[in-house]
């Protein structure tokens, strides 16, 4: 992540999250790979309330990557309803849930 101030706790962090996410999905390194992996990172550190990635969230991350690249980077539907257009997308899916032991909470 080239702009942002994304704080890795050890050193080729995004390279080993990335390789752990195509060995998922037996992808090939691409663009849209490396857009996605920013995706991916900047999702987990929202949701967690974080600006750093520990070794151990690492794998929970390509996790969340793979399923990105399968998906395309599109959310999951839940339901959908055909007479007046209505989609659901679901909240997260069990991939993020692994992420639930790295949420920092906020500071009063």
């Amino acid at each position: 992540m080239n702009n942002m101030a994304i704080i890795f706790e050890t050193e080729g962090a995004r390279e080993r999250i990335i390789a752990h996410a195509l060995a998922l999905t037996g992808q090939e390194m691409s663009d849209r790979v490396d857009a996605l992996c920013d995706i991916a990172v900047m999702n987990a550190l929202a949701v967690c309330n974080r600006d750093d990635v520990p070794l151990k969230m690492e794998s929970a991350i390509g996790m969340i990557l793979a399923q990105l690249i399968r998906s395309g980077g599109e959310r999951e539907v839940r339901s959908m309803t055909r007479g007046d257009v209505s989609v659901t997308y679901s909240e997260k899916s069990g991939v993020e849930m692994s992420l639930a032991p790295f949420v920092r909470m906020k500071v009063i």
